[in-house]
């Protein structure tokens, strides 16, 4: 019993201030709320992210009623208290994170893919193969002696080529629902 007793008082701030979440700011919010004026008053607002990247590297917990629409307000909360719960994340730990986050690959060599072609206030649907897949573009296989259709962002799906006057292309890895073979 002792032990969830501990568990549930972890933090002494959140019977003050309710609920914390972890943030990540970055220097010059840090550098502000630490009271360093050139990076302006403490009472302002700052972005943050939830999980740690190059920019934003300084770690901290607040109530999460100081957070709103992606920014946090410091005076909602006490500064000294938010500056002194900051520490500097490691580059591994960006690193691993920024490699975690790293969007999955939707397209692959040889899948059924699925175009959509939108022009004139018409979208009409094409099924394609993948030709190939690489650095980050997928080029569809025309079948032999045609040149490949791309190159589409892998990501995405949208077109990088030049696009003609009033049309876009759009390429999915799923066959949606809207589909409808051409005759």
């Amino acid at each position: 019993m002792a032990n969830k007793a501990r568990k549930l008082a972890r933090d002494p701030y959140e019977e003050e201030y309710g609920p914390t979440q972890v943030i990540y700011v970055n220097e010059a919010a840090y550098k502000r709320l630490n009271g360093d004026e050139k990076y302006g008053k403490w009472y302002q607002v700052c972005r943050y992210t939830t999980s740690p990247t190059p920019e934003f590297c300084f770690r901290t917990a607040v109530p999460q009623a100081a957070l709103e629409d992606g920014v946090f307000h410091p005076d909602r909360f006490e500064p000294d208290i938010v500056a002194e719960r900051c520490e500097r994340v490691s580059a591994k730990e960006i690193a691993r994170q920024v490699k975690k986050n790293r969007p999955k690959q939707r397209f692959l060599a040889k899948q059924t893919v699925w175009l959509a072609i939108h022009g004139a206030g018409v979208t009409s649907w094409e099924e394609h193969v993948v030709g190939s897949v690489r650095r980050g573009q997928v080029w569809l296989d025309n079948g032999p002696g045609n040149d490949p259709t791309g190159p589409f962002d892998a990501a995405t799906g949208k077109y990088l080529g030049d696009l003609a006057f009033g049309f876009s292309f759009e390429l999915f890895s799923e066959k949606p629902k809207e589909y409808k073979p051409q005759d």
